[in-house]
């Protein structure tokens, strides 16, 4: 298992660790606003047995780690199957814990529920996101792409290359700007156009505007 593997389900353990402490923490956050009664009670029950779920699991993580160090650790925590068995467990104890505020939200009324669902669902498309990202970093990790050094604009084979002439381009090169400082911008800038118009100038320009 490569060093960049080991790290990743090292991250994943740990991600899914916070996660479900954050779940917990909104079952916390709702329970402490119910009135004591048999229903919160058991609601109660279930969410610390998620608590020492999530605890044990991370203790046993530690002590894994502090035998042989951070790699014998992940190699460790990936054979035993702990990743998956915890995720499982947690499932199940998160849907106990669903179940038994259901009941809580029969005494208590409407809009606790739907607070109580607004919080999760908010938590879990954050969960979502992160889960995605993981997801395209593990199939497009750019640090494996072989480069080509010589086709960089400020490589020695570029040369006297032109760039864009100061007063020139500017509408085109303010909106490539735009969109570089653009958070939710696309993804691609597809700049297209005949042979000759200066497509490769504009890119040079822009490079080097960036690296500045």
């Amino acid at each position: 298992m490569s060093e960049s593997q080991q790290r990743a389900i090292l991250i994943t353990g740990m991600e899914l660790s916070l996660y479900m402490g954050n779940r917990l923490n909104v079952y916390l956050d709702m329970y402490a606003t119910l009135v004591p009664s048999l229903a919160t009670t058991n609601f109660g029950a279930a969410l610390v047995r998620l608590y020492a779920h999530i605890l044990g699991f991370l203790a046993h993580a530690i002590h894994i780690q502090r035998m042989r160090g951070v790699s014998r650790a992940v190699q460790a925590l990936w054979n035993s199957g702990d990743l998956a068995s915890f995720e499982a467990q947690c499932d199940i104890l998160c849907v106990r814990a669903g179940e038994e505020a259901r009941i809580c939200d029969g005494e208590v009324g409407e809009r606790w529920r739907e607070e109580l669902n607004a919080r999760l669902s908010s938590l879990d498309e954050i969960h979502l996101v992160q889960a995605g990202i993981t997801k395209l970093q593990d199939k497009a990790d750019l640090a494996k792409l072989l480069t080509a050094k010589e086709a960089t604009y400020d490589s020695c084979a570029e040369g006297d290359l032109p760039q864009c002439l100061p007063g020139t381009r500017i509408d085109l090169l303010r909106q490539i700007s735009d969109w570089t400082a653009d958070p939710k911008g696309k993804r691609i800038f597809w700049l297209c156009g005949k042979a000759g118009i200066g497509k490769s100038t504009i890119s040079r320009t822009v490079a080097k505007n960036l690296d500045e």
